[in-house]
């Protein structure tokens, strides 16, 4: 909750939106609110009205191939940015394992072993630059990048499904924040004609990155989408593969920020 906007503001209000040590002192807040980064700092005059919530101020920046030492564009530098790729293969590829964007260590989330295509998510914070170096320790595929804020290290949840051969619904349940946002994507099995989907009862809605479906009487699909979320409660995230999806593991990956 944002400070009052008028009347008295203590050093105890300060302490209660933007955290500290106790006891509290003002050399603590210097660069928040509208406080100066050094100097004076006047309780009501520099924290009327602010808060310690950030935007989410999500973008997609940058689509196409990205292999060993590719240049991606990630936006404007700040200290708040995430850098999040997702990427597919159009075969059983064994994704990346580890790798970094301008530097800075990724976390990744590859598909398990035995998938018909491929499909893997990596993300770090890279707060300066306005492109960036991707290391990977093998070729990344068809890549979707996209940048948001948060004051978090890392993702709030992340989790892989692996259900088998069958069709079937494979279902993230995350607890997601006003602002936020939930990336997954998953693959069906090779086998009869069958439809795979994603869907969710977030407001946003599906906003789908990709779709390929492998040739050749083969039929196996991969998706991958994200939903900007704006409440603070649990949303289902849907991976969803009719029976004819039969002869290959059915696999889903999801993963939820929040902005603060």
């Amino acid at each position: 909750m944002a400070i009052v906007s008028s009347g008295a503001v203590s050093l105890g209000d300060i302490q209660t939106e933007f955290g500290g040590t106790n006891p509290a002192s003002l050399s603590e807040y210097y660069s928040k609110g509208n406080a100066p980064a050094s100097g004076e700092i006047q309780l009501a005059a520099d924290f009327y009205g602010t808060s310690n919530s950030i935007a989410l101020n999500f973008a997609t920046t940058f689509t196409g191939t990205i292999n060993n030492g590719t240049s991606i564009t990630i936006g404007t530098a700040r200290s708040t940015r995430m850098v999040h790729i997702m990427g597919y293969f159009t075969s059983n590829t064994v994704p990346p394992s580890s790798g970094s964007i301008g530097g800075v260590s990724m976390t990744l989330l590859p598909s398990p072993s035995g998938v018909a295509l491929s499909w893997w998510q990596g993300w770090a914070k890279v707060p300066t630059g306005t492109s960036a170096t991707v290391t990977l320790n093998t070729g990344g595929g068809t890549c979707f990048v996209s940048t948001f804020d948060t004051q978090n290290s890392g993702a709030s949840n992340s989790g892989i499904i692996n259900t088998g051969t069958s069709g079937g619904t494979q279902t993230f349940n995350f607890t997601v924040a006003n602002e936020g946002v939930v990336f997954w994507e998953g693959n069906s099995g090779a086998g009869q004609v069958h439809t795979f989907t994603l869907t969710t009862d977030n407001p946003d809605g599906v906003n789908q990155r990709y779709h390929f479906t492998a040739a050749g009487g083969n039929n196996a699909q991969t998706k991958g989408a994200y939903s900007l979320t704006s409440t603070d409660d649990s949303r289902a995230f849907n991976s969803i593969s009719s029976s004819g999806s039969k002869g290959s593991t059915l696999s889903s990956g999801g993963t939820v920020f929040h902005a603060n």
